[in-house]
């Protein structure tokens, strides 16, 4: 292969501008020392807690843990590797042989390619979506059979996003590359087409950016419908416990309600950004920065609701209010030398 005829996908990766997603691992490495620390809590919590309401859950929720760290691990050293393979073994060092592995894995981690983005948003979907279920315990039948009908909604959305971000083409293609490309940039020679600039080649590029924006705008709606649900429970939670015991009791919700707000900002915010960054010529090297961070952002939300369940802080079914009973009221009276009860206001 002359110089003259390589094909131009290869002279962008020859000079890309790195610096976006090295700014991006170093941040992501921050979110995942916070979720080293949030999953050590939930098991020792899990561990040792007495709030649990059966081995199962207990289990299960170690489990979750688990796996949920496991993924933000994989998802660290996925953006690990994609930086090394950028330094150290850059596309430039290609000859007229081809491609070695070392080489694919620059295509494979990419940023705009996270592996275990979907997965990470599958698990966190999944437990908001269990736990809006315990929150609603004890409505009424209808809203019930409402609230199961729009949870399998949303849980239907969820899938869908996560299926069309896998079945994205770049990611589709860089995966074939690792696992046949050695000798050639194009194992199967109609794929030879996709890496020179061709309509072809562009048209499929764009969908792969425009799928894992779709998957992102699905994934922002899934999430705020899901926080808005546990928002308005936790709030119709605050305002009972208010009018039972006194305007004077706080939640113990409070900061878990804002970490989710939050979290739901962030989710709404990353179409608006990604499209920004790639509109802005400037900024277009940066579009898959938001992604770095979003695997480790969508573990530490649903730790933290498994943290307050491990406290024994969870919401349970509120009782009656004729079901709840303050005794009376002693107070001794310094005047008579005596006791003089007082009975609680009904």
């Amino acid at each position: 292969m002359s110089s003259a005829a390589t094909p131009l996908f290869i002279h962008a990766l020859a000079n890309p501008d790195y610096k976006p997603a090295l700014y991006g691992t170093v941040i992501s490495a921050g979110a995942y020392g916070i979720v080293l620390a949030i999953s050590g809590k939930c098991c020792r919590l899990l561990l040792q807690t007495k709030y649990i309401y059966s081995k199962r859950m207990q289990k299960f929720l170690f489990a979750y843990t688990i796996i949920m760290l496991l993924m933000s691990t994989g998802a660290m050293v996925e953006e690990i590797l994609y930086i090394h393979s950028s330094i150290f073994c850059p596309p430039v060092l290609m000859n007229d042989d081809g491609m070695n592995i070392a080489h694919a894995a620059v295509l494979f981690f990419n940023e705009d390619s996270a592996f275990f983005l979907p997965l990470t948003v599958w698990g966190a979907d999944g437990l908001m979506i269990w736990r809006c279920w315990v929150l609603y315990t004890g409505v009424s039948r209808l809203a019930r059979v409402g609230l199961s009908f729009l949870l399998g909604i949303l849980a239907f959305i969820s899938l869908v996003g996560g299926v069309l971000y896998v079945l994205s083409p770049e990611i589709i293609l860089s995966c074939v590359l690792v696992l046949t490309s050695k000798k050639s940039l194009a194992p199967i020679p109609a794929l030879g087409i996709l890496f020179t600039e061709t309509p072809l080649r562009n048209l499929l590029f764009f969908t792969s950016n425009g799928l894992t924006d779709i998957t992102i705008v699905l994934t922002a709606f899934v999430n705020i419908v899901l926080a808005g649900l546990i928002v308005s429970r936790i709030l119709f939670h605050q305002r009972y416990l208010r009018q039972v015991l006194g305007n004077g009791h706080k939640s113990a919700y409070n900061r878990i309600m804002g970490i989710i707000l939050f979290i739901s900002l962030y989710y709404s915010g990353l179409p608006h950004l990604r499209h920004f960054l790639t509109v802005s010529s400037a900024a277009r090297a940066a579009r898959g920065f938001p992604l770095l961070v979003l695997p480790h952002v969508c573990v530490i939300s649903p730790l933290l609701i498994i943290v307050r369940v491990s406290e024994g802080k969870a919401l349970v079914d509120m009782p009656s209010g004729s079901q709840i009973h303050v005794p009376s009221l002693n107070f001794i009276n310094a005047s008579s030398g005596g006791e003089e009860a007082f009975p609680a206001a009904s």
